[in-house]
């Protein structure tokens, strides 16, 4: 799904851009929002094709697997920090404080129903400075990974509120992957409001799946 299938909301810097989304079953009780400058939506995501699966009906084993998929990159990638090859690349600067001026906003929402799997992948180009944040409905468990084909990316998770201190996040350098899994014991009031912020430290071009299992809320 790309972006000029959205229904288009407001102008300037207040644009939303909507679309219902439907589940596995055809069930269309779900929406994707995206939000901020039109003319920095556009820039950054005009190309982009939105894959989106969602499971209303999903076993656990299978939110279990997609786990471990997750969990064998990461454990790789840390890995091959132990090496101490370039310790050099274990320091980075400190972050800007992000904006609405430099930030676009991506919401997988619930409209209906309720406990899902979902898993949300999508690419695009973001410049250095600039931000994305995507979130999901609610979720006890959740992961975020960040594939960059050049340049750097940094990644971040934030529960409830894109303004709360991060909970977990990954800035290793380069084209290193960068990804966090997040989440504990899967009772329906430990549920949470994941939002995951891609950050552009220098201009990117990046992978982004992202995804998570919710119970009863």
């Amino acid at each position: 799904m790309k972006l000029e299938k959205f229904d288009k909301v407001g102008r300037g810097t207040r644009t939303r851009y909507i679309a219902n989304v439907k589940d596995v079953a055809g069930s269309e009780d779900y929406q994707l929002v995206v939000a901020g400058s039109d003319a920095r939506i556009k820039r950054i995501l005009k190309d982009t094709d939105f894959d989106i699966n969602i499971d209303p009906k999903a076993a656990e084993d299978e939110w279990t697997e997609i786990q471990k998929t997750v969990w064998e990159e990461q454990k790789a990638t840390l890995s091959s920090l132990a090496s101490l090859e370039n310790v050099s690349s274990f320091f980075k600067s400190q972050l800007p404080n992000p904006s609405i001026d430099n930030s676009i906003f991506i919401s997988l929402r619930r409209i209906r129903g309720e406990g899902s799997l979902y898993r949300v992948a999508l690419r695009f180009g973001l410049p250095r400075g600039q931000s994305i944040y995507v979130s999901l409905p609610w979720v006890c468990q959740c992961y975020c990974t960040a594939e960059p084909e050049s340049g750097d990316t940094d990644l971040f998770l934030s529960i409830n509120s894109t303004t709360a201190i991060p909970v977990a996040s990954s800035r290793l350098s380069g084209t290193q992957i960068d990804s966090i899994n997040y989440g504990g014991f899967c009772w329906p009031w430990s549920n949470f409001i994941p939002y995951f912020r891609v950050y552009g430290y220098t201009a990117t071009v990046v992978r982004l799946y992202y995804g998570g299992w919710g119970t009863t809320l």
